[in-house]
């Protein structure tokens, strides 16, 4: 894993300047108070096995809402974060999740990289994985970033050269910025709230801050600066302090479990403010406190008679008293010093003050207590380490201040001990803190704890034991030599020896196992050598003469060894710098910092620093080096920038105080062009009133970051009309853009507005090298045209016509052709204009619906790490978006040491001696006891060393008598001496370096960026009352279909389309013209007159021939120009009306736009017909002859005059007696017309009113008569026209004569209109009888019977009754439910007073259905056929409504058969509506697996019964289930692509069973021809396991390619096997060879081929003596991990070349086969034909050919004969 071998740089984190809303705190009421301090219980409560690092709570509270956070259990588990709250909180946003991902160097990784281990990207989302751009909030609140995330934007330049703010908490250039702090760090305790008091407290307290507040971007926590330039800018001046606390305010103070955070200012090159982010490193390296106390205890006393004296470090034991074997309890303990005060100014003791914290280690810094206990009883020693987070036996108390071991047993027995031994109980109690080696970071503390013993006094021993005198051993041999642990590869090696060499008699030394010289070793002349560096074993031996003495063994003394690790240092020193370009481009500043320190060894640049550095630069590709201006040519800086761009190339060496001189350190670098502002500037429409502001597109900007200055906007007149624009008649600047502008001019004609677009470098550069020439601007134009709005008039007879509003918006669809749209947009006046003409009131907007793509030359740097930068680069910039080329590439990388720390053991050997003595008294009668010396003995002294030593006996005895001569017993004595060889041994810990290359690209692209520009839409509709109309204009179809939906959803607007017809299909109701392709022109008159026809603005006036009228007039013009002319015209339709009588001889036929008379105005008419008058009037907008062509002609207005004769009056009777009032129903017949519209009007011949009137018995009626008594009549009748007229009266006499059952009208229906009669009603819906009238001068009622199930009688009367007639109300009755199926007589009769009666009879078919749909719905709610013993189910059904029963017979036929009656619930009414049948049920009992009958059955009140059966399968098992997913190389890339020969993997996914039985997973692989390749079985137990499965290895060749199915089957012997099948494609892999000549020999072969045209060489034939350029391609495996290794063309054994990869991809391979690759002369190789084999071979063990024949003809020689060209 690349990047944790890498000296971690702490991740830098550049965020924009954002404006944030301040959150507002307000004081906390009490009730709040308590409120929140109950979440924090119950967070505690909650939480309560969370186990955060020492000195973190579990829960804290944000001071932003107060509200509680939990530690985040799992992020520290895994990642050693400490944050709390979850991920989700913070991490709304969509950009708060990135699947790229950054390593702490600042790596982009994607996270589809296998090259980068686990844990990171460590989170997944929507199962990608990636980076969240926060942790969650850190224990003080704040958000906690995550260092991972990849950043959102990069400066480009490296932290330590920005200009860094000097103490932003009150610094001017940060007091608007919310981001920045108001106050220093308070998170130091009180004793430190701002910079100064940190350097009143001296240097101890600034080198602690400097350690805390330190950031691997800044070396020790010093911001350095090399020149002025780089000083920290700031409106405080002369500050000189250049610490890291001076400019970071501390967000989260790290400690030894967790980083920090901390936030600093810079100011950017255009003063602009931002802010970064650092991380800040666990710390390391605390002050130690001390142990306070290290103590042991006996847990429990012995009894008094076994103790003879005890105090806190010994108890005496009397052995006399002690019984033969006792256990005694002891308690360990061990405290640490950190409950006191430093200095008593502190803020708090040790490990509660914040300074102190982060200055000591303090029991929050403990990772573990280790305790050693030590004791030796009867010579076998016994050494116990236990520890805590182990063993658990050390346990941590007081919050891991106290270490504490209780309850620790030691086992005595009293034949272990005599008289004056003793056990030293020893205890060595270490406090380990976290730190990256706790092992050796500790305070230690020891105590020792003596049990000893004593016992009565024996008898007077007259006697004493003999003395065993012990040999005289000679002193052993010391060895003294310093061996330094570091050395230099090339530089004298010095070790020392002070070993007295008097006493050696031979050293030897080894280097690695290999003897060296041991003098030229010890004298310092000893080279390990260059390319030596790394670690060595050195090996010292020394011997000792041999003893003098014969009794002493030969091999007392076994000499000494030393064993030492040296480290050798490389002394090369390696060159190379960091070029910092910006945007790369010219004219702007650039800068080269040597980072060679950084490559080389601490140690050897310690002791030989660089002292000289070698520049050089060069211009490549015809560059120009004397563009470059040198601002700053310092040693170690350079400060320049390049006059053009170019490719250009800096090189640097560097030498050391050693002498050593680098390699070259070569870096080319590209300079880019500096790009003009780009600019779109146009309008949306280019022709306006004189009343109208002009809407443009004004969008100036800088693709490359530069700064746009200015906007100089110039505006033309064509004061001659001749398109010249010679008057320029404004001029005005803008910063902005500018959307609207109107000319101070109001004149007629055209208009040409120019801008020009200025900018300033938008990046650093050095003014005294910049003139105006290097500055970049962009002019643009466009010409507009003002017009003249025609003037207005009308004529009419006696009321003026209302001029109709309208709005038209034309909609120019996006493919309509480019010069239609034109047209549209330059035309808005004349549009207008042309509405006007109609006598309408316009207002015409257009929405331009194209899309204009505009380009603008670009070219920019994009860095890409250690990734190769790719062909082409996606690049957006001001809205301007595209793909970029690349044209070159540099990598300014660097030298980077992926070494690793590595541990050795050390040794020291040498020669050591014991002795032991042991002695008694034996009594007479006892036992003999006595106790001997052991063997062997452990040797260990505070040197450190260690061993066994080896015993030499001696033995005596003597009878003891008393003065009597009483033998009392025999005392005896032996001794014992040691000797042997001990070893000290100690580990120490080296760094091997690994110097690599890590690439850092940049990739410089150039090419074409686009944006695209539409007009914006804005509401075109603002009159009220207005008629709108939305116009889309298309070539075709509606191509923009949400937007036209937009539109037409503003308002009630009409629709008309213009396009093809399948456009009528796309909105409807619309009008529609056609287009064909003719000219825009024309569809737009199309339109126009569309409009004009549905709002025709003429009055009209009716009048009867030669009636006398008034014919008026009116005018008026939009821009009060003057009216200069007024004409007429007369248009007479003589065949207007039926029946003509003649044409006006004043009149035209038609209109004729050429026949317009002067003014004249008739006032009567003789002949009928329709008369349009039209008038026009034309307006002067000025008096300039020049300008004309502005002088229009009005709208044409008319006025309709109708001329029309009267109407004809003419009737008849018709009536009917009735007897009830012996009088007469009467009924009139007009037979009444109009001779101007009797042809037309068939029907009513023109009549629409009549009146009547009539006289009986000598008084008037003046009604129409329809009851007329018996008598004599006069009728008079009069009846008016549709133009209004009435007619001469119509004058009728007539005579009614005197004299006097029902009658009925009815109609039948089903009420709910889902049926009908003839298809059936079901029961218990109704019928109704519809449309009742009768007529009957008596009472009567109405009956409804149908058989013996209906009969209902509606008495008289309901509904309206007029007179005899009643039109009676509908009514319906009822079919019962319980009416059974079939057809009936429905009869509705009236029956009158008097007896009489009238009836109609109706067919009734009823018909009650049911419909029954019986299922089984398992509990997710799915149906199912199968049902699982024990597992519930539910029956369930649906029918009609009609049913009152359902029952459900399960397991029919069968002994164990059951009944359930279902549960219904109407769902619906509507027609024949839905009921709803459930019931629960369990299959339980004795019931055998297999397929039994369910029995559903419906039944309806009228007897109608439905059955239905479902075959429902049993089984005493659920199936299993699960699936499988396929892979090669990656098992979550399931879209990598496969390749024949690849190793394919097939792992079950999500395998189980319900009832956990064996599983048998077969798995059948088949290849495309259809045959099976693989078909294992595999068992699978529970818990099934997802590592098991094929792994397969795909064949090769033709066969193996295509498609392949893989089927898995699981069974577990029970159920029916699940299936699940997927497929995958085997691609082919391949190569294809081409042998082609060198260029300089293809020129000769077209050469010749062009002087001998009859006898050309086709490109196989090669002249012998050629090299051949050999070429091959080989299949793109894209991200497969199957990847080309070799590729080998041989047309024989010695005619042989290995490719090498070619470009960026591994696809193309290339040599050249010269002669001297082999042993051939390449003239002399015989003519003939050859084929070359190329062999490509793949990192899956695929080898593929290619077979590329070729034909040697003729010699070099033989075209060549001076010189042969390869």
């Amino acid at each position: 894993m690349k990047w944790l071998r890498r000296k971690r740089k702490k991740s830098l984190h550049v965020i924009l300047l954002i404006s944030f809303l301040a959150t507002m705190i307000l004081p906390l009421s009490p009730k709040f108070i308590e409120a929140a301090a109950m979440d924090m219980t119950q967070c505690l409560q909650k939480n309560v096995n969370l186990k955060p690092p020492p000195g973190f709570d579990i829960c804290i509270r944000l001071p932003s809402d107060n509200s509680i956070k939990a530690f985040n259990q799992k992020l520290f588990d895994d990642l050693r974060v400490v944050a709390y709250g979850t991920i989700a909180e913070l991490n709304t946003r969509s950009n708060d999740f990135k699947e790229e991902w950054q390593t702490l160097d600042g790596d982009v990784h994607k996270n589809t990289d296998t090259s980068v281990e686990l844990p990171h990207p460590y989170f997944t989302k929507s199962g990608e994985r990636g980076e969240y751009r926060y942790y969650g909030f850190d224990r003080n609140g704040s958000k906690y970033t995550n260092p991972y995330f990849l950043d959102d934007a990069q400066s480009g330049t490296s932290p330590s050269l920005m200009k860094w703010v000097y103490r932003p908490w009150e610094s001017n250039l940060t007091k608007d910025n919310r981001q920045a702090a108001r106050q220093f760090t308070p998170v130091f305790g009180r004793n430190f709230n701002s910079s100064q008091d940190v350097y009143d407290g001296g240097t101890k307290v600034i080198d602690v801050f400097d350690k805390v507040v330190q950031n691997d971007y800044f070396n020790g926590g010093i911001i350095e600066s090399t020149n002025k330039n780089r000083t920290p800018k700031d409106s405080i001046t002369s500050k000189t302090s250049r610490h890291l606390f001076d400019y970071m305010y501390v967000e989260q103070v790290p400690s030894v479990w967790a980083g920090g955070q901390g936030r600093m200012f810079h100011e950017n090159s255009d003063g602009s403010i931002w802010y970064q982010s650092f991380a800040l490193d666990k710390l390391t390296g605390k002050k130690k406190p001390g142990l306070k106390s290290t103590t042991i205890k006996p847990k429990d006393k012995l009894i008094e008679k076994y103790i003879l004296s005890s105090d806190a470090s010994q108890t005496q034991v009397d052995l006399t008293k002690a019984p033969p074997s006792w256990k005694w309890t002891f308690n360990f303990e061990s405290i640490i010093h950190d409950d006191r005060k430093v200095d008593p100014a502190d803020q708090d003791v040790m490990y509660k003050d914040p300074f102190r914290k982060v200055e000591y280690y303090t029991r929050n810094d403990v990772a573990y207590w280790l305790f050693t206990i030590t004791y030796n009883i009867a010579g076998t020693p016994t050494t116990k380490t236990v520890k805590t987070n182990s063993n658990g036996q050390v346990i941590f108390d007081n919050g891991r201040q106290i270490g504490r071991f209780t309850d620790n047993a030691i086992t005595f027995n009293k034949s272990d001990f005599t008289k004056n031994d003793q056990v030293v109980i020893q205890l060595h109690a270490e406090a380990h803190y976290e730190s990256p080696n706790p092992s050796t970071t500790f305070d230690a503390g020891n105590y020792t704890y003596t049990v000893r013993f004593g016992e009565t006094a024996l008898p007077v021993i007259t006697n004493k034991p003999p003395q065993v005198p012990l040999p005289e051993y000679p002193e052993m041999l010391t060895c003294s030599a310093n061996i330094p642990k570091d050395a230099f590869d090339i530089v004298p090696y010095h070790p020392s020896d002070s070993t007295d060499a008097g006493k050696v008699q031979s050293r030897k030394v080894w280097i690695d196992g290999i003897p060296v010289s041991d003098t030229d070793f010890f004298a310092g002349n000893f080279i390990f050598g260059d390319n030596a560096d790394g670690l060595h074993q050195v090996l010292v031996q020394w011997t000792p003469f041999p003893p003098t003495d014969s009794s002493v063994p030969a091999d007392y003394d076994p000499g000494c060894q030393r064993i030492q690790w040296v480290n050798v240092h490389d002394t090369t020193p390696r060159a190379q710098f960091l070029l910092n370009g910006g945007l790369f481009k010219e004219n702007r500043k650039m800068s080269a910092d040597d980072t060679s320190a950084l490559a080389i060894d601490p140690y050897v640049q310690a002791t030989y620093p660089l002292n000289e550095w070698i520049w050089s630069w060069e211009a490549l590709e015809d560059s120009d080096l004397a563009a470059q201006r040198l601002k700053v040519d310092g040693m170690q800086h350079k400060e320049f920038l390049f006059k053009k761009p170019g490719r250009y190339q800096l090189t640097l060496k560097v030498k050391n105080a050693l002498g050593r001189t680098s390699e070259p350190y070569v870096l080319p670098f590209s300079v880019l062009r500096d790009e003009d502002p780009a600019v779109i500037f146009y309008p949306y429409s280019s022709q306006i009133s004189r009343e109208d502001a002009l809407t443009l597109f004004d969008d100036p900007v800088s693709t490359d970051g530069d700064t746009i200055t200015n906007q100089s906007f110039k505006v033309y007149y064509d004061a001659n009309g001749d398109e010249t624009y010679s008057q320029l008649i404004d001029s005005f600047d803008s910063l902005t853009a500018v959307s609207q502008y109107k000319p101070p001019s109001s004149k007629l004609g055209k208009y040409r507005i120019v801008v020009t677009v200025a900018e300033e470098f938008g990046q650093e550069t050095f003014p005294e090298y910049i003139t105006s020439a290097d500055k970049r601007s962009t002019t643009k134009q466009f010409e507009i045209e003002i017009d003249n709005y025609i003037p207005y008039n009308d004529i009419y007879t006696d009321v003026p016509a209302v001029r109709a509003q309208v709005d038209a918006y034309f909609l120019a669809d996006k493919n309509l052709a480019q010069s239609k749209i034109d047209y549209l947009k330059s035309n808005e006046v004349t549009i207008s204009n042309r509405l006007r003409q109609t006598g309408i009131d316009p207002q015409v907007n257009l929405w331009d619906m194209h899309t204009y793509t505009y380009s603008q030359p670009s070219s920019t740097v994009y860095t890409t790490g250690t990734s190769y930068p790719p062909a082409t680069y996606p690049f957006c910039s001001a809205g301007y978006c595209g793909t970029l080329n690349r044209d070159s590439v540099t990598d300014n990388g660097s030298n980077v040491d992926f070494g690793h720390d590595e541990t050795k053991v050390n040794s020291d050997s040498k020669g050591a001696s014991d002795s032991c003595s042991k002695g008694g008294f034996v009594k007479a009668g006892d036992p003999n006891d006595e106790t001997t010396c052991p063997g062997t003995v452990s040797y260990s002294d505070s040197a450190g060393y260690s061993g066994t030593l080896t015993c030499s006996y001696n033995y005596s005895s003597n009878a003891v008598y008393d003065s009597k001569g009483k033998y009392l017993g025999f005392n005896w004595s032996r001794t014992c001496s040691y000797s042997g060889t001990v070893t000290k041994t100690w580990t120490e810990t080296f760094h091997v370096y690994d110097w690599r290359w890590v690439s850092n690209y940049y990739g410089y692209y150039s090419g074409t960026i686009y944006k695209d520009v539409r007009q914006p839409f804005g509401n075109p509709f603002t009159r009220t009352t207005s008629a709108k109309y939305v116009i889309y204009v298309s070539d075709g179809i509606i191509n923009d279909p949400v937007d036209f939906g937009k539109v037409k959803g503003l308002s009630d607007a009409s629709i008309i389309l213009v396009g093809s017809d399948a456009m009528k299909n796309q909105s409807s109701p619309a009008e529609h013209i056609k287009n064909n392709g003719q000219p825009i022109e024309e569809l737009v008159q199309r339109v126009i007159e569309l409009i004009a026809s549905k709002n025709p603005s003429s009055a009209s006036q009716i009048v009867q021939v030669n009636e006398s009228f008034n014919l008026l007039t009116e005018e008026s013009d939009p821009e009060t120009d003057p009216i200069i002319e007024r004409q007429t015209m007369y248009v007479h339709e003589e065949n207007f009306f039926d029946n003509s009588i003649g044409h006006a001889s004043f009149a035209l036929n038609a209109f004729d736009a050429s026949k317009w008379t002067a003014e004249t105005l008739k006032n009567k008419l003789a002949f009928t017909g329709k008369y349009d008058v039209y008038r026009r009037v034309k307006d002067q907008p000025t008096a300039d002859p020049r300008f004309a062509k502005y002088n229009y002609y009005s709208n044409e207005a008319k006025t309709t005059i109708l001329v029309h004769r009267k109407p004809v009056a003419l009737a008849t009777l018709d009536w009917t007696y009735d007897l009830s009032c012996s009088c007469y129903q009467t009924t009139w017949v007009d037979k009444s017309y109009d001779l101007d519209h009797n042809v037309s009007d068939p029907v009513k011949k023109g009549i629409v009113d009549r009146k009547i009137r009539y006289s009986f018995e000598g008084e008037w009626y003046y009604k129409i008569p329809d009851e007329l008594a018996p008598g004599a009549y006069r009728l008079e009748y009069t009846v008016k026209d549709v133009e209004g007229a009435w007619s001469d009266p119509f004058m009728l006499n007539f005579t009614l004569a005197s004299t006097p059952p029902p009658q009925l009208a009815a109609k039948l229906k089903a009420t709910d209109t889902a049926f009908t009669l003839v298809s059936g009603v079901p029961a218990s819906e109704s019928v109704t009888g519809y449309e009742l009238w009768t007529r009957f001068p008596l009472s009567l009622d109405l009956q409804f019977t149908m058989g013996s199930y209906v009969n209902k009688t509606v008495p008289y009367y309901t509904g309206k009754k007029t007179g005899s007639d009643i039109a009676w109300n509908d009514y319906s009755t009822v079919i019962p439910a319980t009416t059974p199926d079939g057809t009936y007589t429905y009869r509705i009769q009236a029956n009158g007073s008097n007896g009489a009666n009238a009836y109609k009879d109706f067919s009734v078919k009823v018909l009650t259905p049911i419909q029954l749909v019986p299922s089984i719905v398992s509990p997710e709610n799915e149906a199912v056929q199968t049902i699982v013993l024990g597992y519930p189910v539910t029956l369930a059904a649906g029918t009609t409504e009609y049913p009152n029963q359902t029952t459900v017979v399960a397991f029919k036929g069968q002994s164990f058969q059951r009944t359930i009656a279902l549960n219904g619930q109407t769902k619906s009414i509507i027609g024949v509506g839905n009921k709803t049948w459930t019931a629960s049920f369990t299959p339980t009992g004795a019931i055998p697996d297999g397929t039994y009958t369910f029995e559903w059955t419906s039944r309806t009140p009228n007897g109608n019964t439905e059955t239905k059966q479902l075959q429902v399968q049993l089984i005493n098992n659920t199936p299993p289930f699960g699936n499988f997913k396929l892979y090669t190389y990656d098992e979550n890339d399931a879209m990598m692509p496969i390749f024949e020969g690849d190793t394919l993997h097939v792992r079950p996914v999500g395998l189980g069973d319900n009832e956990r039985d064996p599983l048998t997973v077969r798995y059948e692989l088949t290849t495309p021809g259809g045959a099976i390749a693989y078909d294992r079985s595999f068992l699978s137990i529970y818990p099934y396991p997802l590592n098991v499965g094929p792994d397969f290895t795909l064949p090769t060749g033709a066969g193996a390619n295509g498609t392949w199915s893989v089927k898995m089957t699981i069974s577990d012997g029970k159920a029916a096997p699940i299936v699940r099948e997927k497929t995958f494609v085997v691609r082919p892999l391949g190569v294809q060879g081409y042998v082609n000549h060198t260029e300089a020999w293809e020129r000769n072969r077209l050469s010749y081929n062009r002087n001998h045209p009859d006898a050309t060489r086709p490109p196989n034939w090669f002249w012998a003596g050629e090299a051949f350029a050999l070429e091959a391609s080989v299949t793109d495996t894209a991200s497969s991990g199957t990847k080309p290794t070799s590729v080998v063309a041989a047309a024989s054994p010695e005619l042989r070349k290995a490719l090498g990869i070619t470009g960026e991809t591994s696809m193309l391979w290339r040599g050249l086969l010269k002669e001297a690759d082999t042993n051939l002369v390449f003239k002399k190789l015989p003519r003939g034909p050859y084929s070359f084999v190329f062999q490509a071979t793949y990192s899956n063990g695929v080898v593929k050919t290619s077979v590329v024949p070729i034909e040697i003809r003729g010699t070099v020689d033989e075209y060549a004969s001076v010189h042969r060209v390869q």
